[in-house]
């Protein structure tokens, strides 16, 4: 998933943190979330203060100076990084923070406070309840308040956990202010995907004649997810937008920097929208389904009550075009007040560095699998909701799996694997499924071929490499018998090793790099042995390197543990092992054959589910 969405995030983060053992800084990750939800939230607070809030951060290729420069030698990353920007430096990169102090930091103390304990054992308070007179000491000397005594709102989403319901209060918000807009929208954005706003913004401007919009955005994707999750989807965003005779008063445009000869285009983070002078939306959420429902998100809105917040409201909006731009600000506001056509703030000034070029999606219209991408990527309600208890008995196992939802999760389950070998195809040139197969082919009639098919099988458990990926390349290079009964003894003997470093570890060290999640299924685990490891291994819900450390940390006797893992594997395996070049197939040339393939190896895996079930439900009774 790094490579999907966003390699700059630090992995094994928690190893990390949790190895510096220092009694002011503490540090817990998130295990309350549904599984595929995403802390998306960007909040820091200093003393109850002063709080910041919007799209920044804190990882690598994030930082960068507002002239944003082609070229820039201090746009880089630390050395000793597994992924570093450090010896090519990074691109132009954009961004906004919202800084306040007062209530509105006080409410962002609250509102971390609320997360952290939902989150984790130990319990933060309040500190001490007294305001500060003027401006609190910890307020940036580089930035001087740009407003006073101003109204601020704090909107959220928030997936329903624990004892936590649902929040989806930057969804209305959207929706309400679009309604209010005038003569001018203007809007930053990662992504502009959310139809139901791409709809608000339509019916606005076919009520408001003179209105305008102006929506910033990104040029290219990262990675094949968001190229089909993200862009392909965006096509149908701006088509919604400009329908109905409105287009000649919507622009959706990147921005460039161009510089001697050099152009690059800036990369969009900020979340950004402008209506009139009188809101100025400012956060985490992404226009796209999951930050309205899904993920994490806190927003700030700021509301133009006065004239003089009105102005300030503006002079942000200004500031902005200029950066983007190279227009001054008496142009920019004089394009905005008299109504100017929206193309003529993308006309180019000569003397300027920075520019806007209008967004052309047309080389994603035609991609493959979007729907199921936008499924997986961005889905607006949990796919498997964070409360889902792990059927661990025969009983309940039996009773779950007659349930249609139960079927449709397996298809899904397939279809996943499927996404598994797209992303080996679509990733890295040396990670491809195609050179894996390659050099698989390459080994063939070697002597050293069984013992370098079998050390991939480990090194790829331990780190955390999809296996699925491993069994499709081996059975495609090898032929399905050879290539079943090297992955099925591949995947017993990662499991073996995984479950060896799991005894030597210890719980404690896998809590910490890995969540609370873990302590929850290790409870559950304690229930059962063969039956719990059989259900689990069907029904994957994390990475199959870490959950053989979890079978050994839980201390599963071991015949328990093997028996169990083979017949888990089982249908899976022999799918991807006969089936695995079709599936394939499908992703490089989706003919009807090949679909047909395709829904035979979803029929053959639930078969081969039910068959390994009934199986293990057997020697359950036998033991019994």
């Amino acid at each position: 998933m790094r490579r999907f969405f966003a390699k700059e995030r630090e992995p094994l983060a928690g190893l990390r943190w949790g190895s510096l053992k220092s009694n002011n800084l503490h540090y817990c990750i998130d295990g309350v979330l549904p599984l595929g939800s995403c802390h998306h939230q960007k909040i820091a607070v200093i003393d109850d203060e002063v709080g910041y809030c919007g799209g920044m951060d804190i990882a690598l290729a994030r930082w960068d100076f507002r002239e944003h420069h082609p070229v820039n030698k201090e746009r880089k990353d630390p050395k000793g990084l597994l992924d570093p920007h450090h010896v090519e430096p990074f691109a132009p990169y954009h961004d906004l923070m919202m800084v306040t102090a007062g209530n509105s930091a006080r409410a962002l103390a609250e509102l971390f406070r609320d997360r952290w304990n939902l989150a984790c054992d130990d319990k933060i308070f309040p500190l001490s309840s007294e305001k500060a007179q003027g401006l609190p000491t910890a307020w940036p000397d580089s930035d001087p308040p740009d407003f006073e005594n101003v109204d601020i709102a704090i909107a959220r989403t928030l997936p329903p956990v624990k004892r936590q319901p649902r929040r989806e209060e930057i969804f209305p918000a959207y929706l309400a202010e679009i309604s209010k807009a005038e003569k001018f929208i203007y809007i930053e954005n990662q992504f502009l995907v959310q139809i139901d706003i791409a709809r608000a913004l339509n019916k606005r401007l076919r009520e408001k004649p003179e209105l305008r919009v102006l929506a910033i955005s990104c040029d290219l994707p990262k990675g094949i997810m968001e190229r089909k999750s993200m862009w392909a989807p965006r096509l149908k965003f701006r088509e919604i937008i400009e329908s109905g005779g409105v287009a000649d008063r919507v622009a959706l445009v990147h921005p460039v920097s161009r510089e001697n000869g050099k152009e690059d285009p800036v990369r969009i983070h900020s979340k950004l929208m402008i209506i009139d002078d009188k809101f100025l939306h400012l956060g985490s959420a992404n226009i796209n389904n999951r930050s309205m429902g899904f993920d994490t998100e806190c927003d700030q809105i700021l509301i133009g009550q006065d004239q003089k917040s009105r102005k300030k409201i503006s002079d942000v909006r200004t500031d902005l075009i200029r950066e983007h731009s190279g227009r001054e600000a008496l142009e920019i506001g004089r394009l905005v007040d008299s109504f100017a056509p929206i193309n003529d703030f993308l006309e180019e000034v000569p003397t300027s560095r920075q520019h806007f070029k209008r967004i052309n999606d047309e080389a994603f219209r035609k991609e493959s699998f979007v729907q199921f991408a936008k499924m997986i990527a961005d889905p607006r309600r949990p796919l498997i909701s964070a409360d889902i208890t792990i059927p661990l008995s025969r009983k309940h196992f039996g009773k779950h799996f007659s349930k249609p939802w139960v079927w449709l999760f397996l298809a899904l389950l397939t279809l996943a694997a499927v996404s598994g070998i797209a992303f080996a195809n679509n990733g890295p040139d040396w990670l491809s499924l195609k050179n894996i197969t390659g050099w698989l082919s390459a080994l063939d009639n070697s002597a050293y071929t069984i013992p370098i098919i079998l050390g991939l099988f480990v090194i790829s458990s331990l780190i955390m490499f999809p296996i699925t990926i491993l069994i499709a390349a081996t059975s495609a290079a090898l032929g399905p018998l050879a290539g079943f009964l090297l992955s099925i003894t591949g995947t017993l003997l990662s499991a073996c090793i995984g479950y060896g470093i799991g005894r030597k570890l210890g719980f404690s060290k896998i809590i910490d790099v890995f969540g609370k999640k873990t302590e929850t299924l290790r409870n559950q685990l304690n229930k059962r042995g063969t039956s719990s490891v059989a259900v689990i291994r069907m029904l994957p819900i994390l990475p199959f390197g870490l959950m053989n450390m979890l079978f050994g940390i839980n201390a599963i006797p071991f015949r328990s543990y093997l028996a169990g893992t083979f017949l888990g594997i089982l249908p899976g395996t022999i799918t991807l092992a006969f089936l695995g070049s079709s599936l394939f197939k499908v992703i490089s040339s989706p003919s009807p054959q090949n679909i047909i393939f395709l829904f035979i190896g979803v029929a053959v895996w639930i078969l081969l589910l039910i068959l390994s079930h009934r199986l293990e439900s057997k020697l359950h009774r036998k033991a019994l």
